[in-house]
């Protein structure tokens, strides 16, 4: 077992998990589990500052319920974030992304391209 940041308080349980009052520093190693289901829900870090991702492993619980046609906010509240995930256990295709204008972080599905060439 490792240790993790679980806003929804272990697998297949959504929730979100609030820090508030200053900054955290956030052990290497440590994972943010996130759990997901189909419908496009899944658990949040709701967290006041800039997140340094460089430290955190991201782990989805449960990658059969991911839904390419969802994007899933795994993290609010944010003034930034520094850095890209350590690792991930995300399916190819699967990508992060900070969204400044709303302080979120979203977890979504990019599709590829079709070039066509005569």
């Amino acid at each position: 077992m490792w240790q993790a940041i679980a806003p929804g308080m272990g697998t297949n349980s959504l929730g979100t998990l609030t820090v508030s009052g200053g900054p955290i520093n956030i052990a290497d190693g440590v994972a943010l589990e996130i759990d997901v289901d189909a419908t496009g829900n899944s658990d949040c870090f709701n967290y006041s500052g800039e997140l340094d991702l460089s430290a955190l492993t991201l782990h989805v619980n449960d990658l059969a319920k991911l839904n390419s046609e969802k994007k899933y906010v795994i993290a609010s509240n944010l003034t930034g974030v520094a850095g890209d995930f350590a690792s991930s256990n995300l399916p190819k295709g699967w990508l992060v992304k900070y969204d400044s204008a709303q302080n979120k972080l979203i977890l979504y599905f990019q599709r590829g391209t079709v070039i066509i060439v005569r």
